[in-house]
């Protein structure tokens, strides 16, 4: 199979790393495409076997930005056979809007409990929401995560 770790950050991840390590040694093709240059964390995932990739869009505005890298997303699925998208934070909205127009499935992680809300991040708190409604299946690493998007944002629990 043919997995995609798509991610926003060019740092060094330990829990996507080592997702990276155990898709590869149970013999998946992984590849790495960042939304931003590439750094630390491709160099990484290329020592534990996985081909990067980064794709750099210019800050634009809301989903004008989301909607050029999910046109970029959907090429490189095409090109790279990829069957399964496994996408975290910032990259999560572009996964989704990509979806329709590909033949691979997405899986969206979902790393932070309730900073947006504490913050009153207006941006960040759509944001999540807008992802959990689009989602068909979900990744939360924690109970605490999970509490937060099910009881707080009302994502459907069965995601």
């Amino acid at each position: 199979m043919n997995v995609l770790v798509y991610f926003p950050y060019n740092r060094r991840a330990g829990d996507v790393l080592s997702f990276i390590s155990e898709a590869v040694d149970r013999g998946h093709r992984c590849f790495v495409l960042t939304t931003c240059e590439r750094g630390l964390f491709h160099e990484m995932a290329d020592r534990l076997g996985a081909t990067s990739f980064a794709h750099v869009v210019p800050k634009g505005s809301g989903l004008a930005y989301h909607a050029r890298h999910a046109g970029y997303l959907q090429t490189f699925c095409r090109e790279h056979g990829i069957d399964v998208v496994v996408s975290h934070a910032d990259a999560n909205l572009a996964a989704l809007l990509a979806r329709p127009f590909g033949r691979f499935a997405v899986l969206t992680c979902r790393h932070h409990t309730d900073w947006a809300y504490v913050n009153r991040h207006r941006k960040a708190m759509l944001l999540d929401r807008l992802v959990n409604r689009l989602s068909t299946a979900m990744i939360v690493p924690s109970r605490r995560v999970y509490e937060q998007v099910v009881s707080v944002e009302g994502a459907d629990a069965s995601k």
